[in-house]
């Protein structure tokens, strides 16, 4: 079952940039008030136009989360993205799905 956090704007940024096809991240902000990401199971980010299907998350290791996620999920452009980049919780069409 996929996790859900509650997030109304995003201070959670990107920690290093990614390239196209990117089967992990780094994120940091995750402490910052009033937001919430789940630590643990699967859930899904946004990332600009992007949806990664998020499957693992370990850390902070100096207050800096590691994900294992599936690039381009939902039929969403693979793509480039600069470090410091909004990255946002996103409440998806497969996480409705899931719920049914």
């Amino acid at each position: 079952m996929e996790r859900f956090g509650n997030q109304r704007t995003s201070q959670i940024t990107l920690a290093a940039a990614i390239s196209a096809g990117a089967t992990s991240l780094t994120i940091n902000g995750l402490g910052t008030s009033p937001f919430t990401i789940p630590t643990n199971g699967v859930f899904s980010l946004l990332i600009d136009n992007e949806i990664f299907k998020v499957t693992a998350i370990t850390g902070p290791v100096s207050g800096v989360y590691t994900c294992t996620v599936a690039p381009g999920s939902e039929g969403t452009t693979q793509a480039s993205h600069a470090s410091g980049t909004r990255v946002y919780h996103w409440l998806t069409k497969r996480s409705m799905e899931e719920l049914v």
